[in-house]
């Protein structure tokens, strides 16, 4: 059963467990749910990452959200977005550790994946119908319940953290970069996360031309 909560302009839909988030929320998106919604689950059963990757969802472990938006952005600047998406979570984090960028999509501590961003996106001729930003983060997370090349913000730091108040920051941090992206400040937003990315990357994200590389740069259209 969904238990939701407006407030303000944000619709909240909280799901005790679902298969995932995005597929959820890509549902409404379809059935013209307004922006922005927001579908966050306790666990998902069928967790997604790109490329038909899981996404290990344990119950009341992680943060498992997604975003449905509806930006008047190009879809050749929604290319771009997980990258903004995963600036949130770094400003939400990074007061407990130091973590990187593996571009596109990819939240990393040292050499392990500690979150993770999925942007699909529907449109026509560039234009923009809904995005839906999902984003996982391993919290309490153990090291038991996850794959070798993941971590988790208790297994980093070894102690267990308060889930509700982390969410509740990285609510407030998405919405700042997704103000600064819908009022057009790409370039202020791409040179910060260069800022954060990994070292050996092959490319800076900064340096990426403003045109469409849908594979390359992390979001799935629809």
């Amino acid at each position: 059963m969904a238990h939701i909560k407006a407030k303000t302009s944000l619709k909240i839909i909280t799901l005790e467990s679902v298969d995932s988030t995005n597929t959820y929320a890509i549902g409404l998106a379809q059935r013209g749910e307004k922006e922005i919604t927001i579908v966050r689950a306790k666990t998902q059963t069928s967790g997604r990452g790109r490329f038909k990757r899981t996404w290990v969802s344990p119950p009341g472990q992680g943060i498992y959200v997604s975003f449905i938006l509806r930006p008047q952005n190009l879809l050749n600047e929604v290319c771009f977005f997980p990258l903004i998406a995963a600036l949130s979570v770094i400003h939400t984090l990074k007061c407990y550790l130091e973590l990187t960028i593996k571009p596109p999509n990819d939240i990393m501590a040292g050499k392990r994946k500690i979150a993770g961003i999925l942007v699909e996106a529907k449109g026509a001729k560039e234009k923009t119908d809904f995005i839906v930003a999902g984003i996982g983060i391993n919290i309490n997370t153990q090291r038991n319940e996850l794959p070798p090349q993941a971590s988790s913000l208790a297994i980093e730091t070894g102690k267990k953290y308060a889930i509700e108040k982390i969410f509740n920051n990285l609510l407030n941090e998405f919405l700042k970069v997704y103000a600064e992206f819908k009022a057009g400040h790409m370039p202020a937003l791409l040179k910060e996360a260069y800022r954060y990315q990994e070292k050996n990357s092959l490319k800076k994200i900064g340096q990426v031309p403003l045109r469409a590389q849908k594979k390359d740069e992390g979001i799935q259209l629809l």
